[in-house]
């Protein structure tokens, strides 16, 4: 057994080993939240906020702060406007300097409990002109350096008379996507704001080609971003296939033949952001038959938060081949090039139905397929097949014609309505 001094000296050993992987005070640092609270009005990513609205930051705190409001130059311990710094970007990732937003002083939000704090964001007008939509300010991010604003309690994680790491802020920030504020808005030529549409259904790859793979990958370009929780495979009406869910590709402007002006052919979005979304869809064919693979998209609502829009399809006839409909030839054949004289093994996945097709085979007892006794329509019953045995329409051994006897006396074999499979022929005499 241990002794009570040993105990004592192990449990010290095992503090010592405790304190040594302590994470450092700097992951202790307080959080500044920034949100725009009612002002997001898209369920996408991000917060998106309206042109010409005024915008008020909320600053929340988990701990106790002071705050000066305005100008925070001799202390650098308590909250400011100058504590901020704000950046525009425009569609392109440029910054943008002219015309940018400005934080102004930051007030009480609320009880003054020392939390809760807020601000306004200077509004930003819309651009004039579509042509102007591409260098105008789309982005803005509002960012709080880390270790910036200190504690307001002044006996509060201190190493002597200095603050330590602990008791200031760590980074804080809010990006801001701007957008148009209702339809028509974002320029004078250009697409109303409206109801989602999909633009293109575009086939990854050999698109002239019919398909012969497991599976392939169509692209979907949708003129509104579908809600999160809304665009699954589900949404994905697909005919003789299989669709899985949609993997979201990117987000891209719209095009335009020229600035301002849409024609046809181009793809236009139909969002307040007027940018265009993209996902891939893999495609799996099921091969039962040779009828040709149908993509369409059902309907879908948008990202819109007060009053959702939604992607309606067209009526039956309404549909456009490589808009919003696309068409996929099956090229795959479930026999292949089967030299004359080849005995081929019918495959037990292979189902064929007894009414559609006409087997041959040499040896009925060995060949695993089951023929139907009286009416091949009927199922043949249990004392009849195994469980993997399939259902066809069978000619044995001794229903073999002698084909050259056959066809010398003006004998003719006419295929209606079925499909022929031979797995071996008697020919002549022998």
């Amino acid at each position: 057994m241990l002794s009570k001094k040993m105990t004592v000296s192990l449990t010290s050993l095992i503090t010592i080993f405790a304190l040594a992987f302590v994470v450092p005070s700097a992951m202790a640092q307080f959080e500044i939240k920034l949100s725009v609270g009612d002002a997001d009005m898209s369920f996408a990513d991000g917060n998106q906020v309206v042109y010409g609205s005024a915008i008020t930051i909320k600053i929340m705190s988990t701990k106790v702060i002071n705050f000066q409001g305005t100008d925070d130059a001799a202390s650098g311990t308590d909250l400011g406007d100058d504590d901020f710094t704000v950046i525009a970007y425009n569609k392109l990732g440029g910054q943008v300097v002219s015309g940018a937003p400005t934080l102004g002083a930051i007030s009480i939000d609320g009880t003054a409990d020392g939390m809760h704090y807020m601000a306004d964001l200077s509004s930003l007008a819309a651009p004039a002109s579509d042509a102007a939509a591409n260098v105008a300010i789309t982005r803005v991010l509002v960012y709080l350096p880390k270790e910036t604003v200190e504690l307001a309690d002044p006996r509060a994680e201190l190493d002597g008379t200095t603050r330590k790491a602990a008791g200031k802020n760590k980074e804080a920030s809010i990006e801001l996507h701007y957008v148009a504020a209702a339809e028509g808005d974002a320029g004078p030529d250009a697409i109303p704001v409206g109801q989602p549409v999909v633009n293109k259904i575009e086939r990854v790859g050999s698109e002239l080609r019919p398909v012969t793979a497991d599976t392939f990958e169509v692209l979907i370009t949708l003129s509104e971003e579908p809600r999160k929780d809304g665009f699954k495979k589900d949404h994905i009406d697909v005919s003789h296939a299989t669709a899985g869910d949609p993997t979201f590709l990117d987000m891209m402007m719209e095009t335009r033949a020229s600035a301002g002006t849409f024609t046809a052919g181009d793809l236009a979005s139909s969002g307040r952001n007027m940018m265009l979304y993209r996902y891939i869809v893999v495609i799996t064919p099921k091969y039962e038959n040779k009828n040709d693979i149908v993509v369409k998209v059902k309907s879908f609502y948008d990202q819109e938060k007060m009053m959702p829009k939604m992607y309606m399809p067209p009526a039956a006839n309404g549909y456009t081949e490589g808009m919003d409909q696309l068409t996929v030839k099956v090229g795959q054949e479930i026999l292949k090039d089967k030299a004359a004289g080849l005995e081929v093994v019918i495959p037990k996945e292979i189902r064929i139905p007894a009414s559609g097709w006409t087997v041959f085979a040499k040896n009925e007892g060995n060949s695993g397929i089951v023929n139907n006794p009286g009416n091949d329509k009927d199922e043949p019953k249990a004392n009849e097949r195994t469980p993997a045995q399939l259902k066809y329409n069978l000619v044995g051994l001794g229903g073999l014609p002698n084909l050259e006897t056959f066809l010398a006396n003006g004998g003719t074999i006419d295929l209606i309505g079925s499909g022929l499979y031979i797995s071996e022929i008697m020919w002549g005499s022998d």
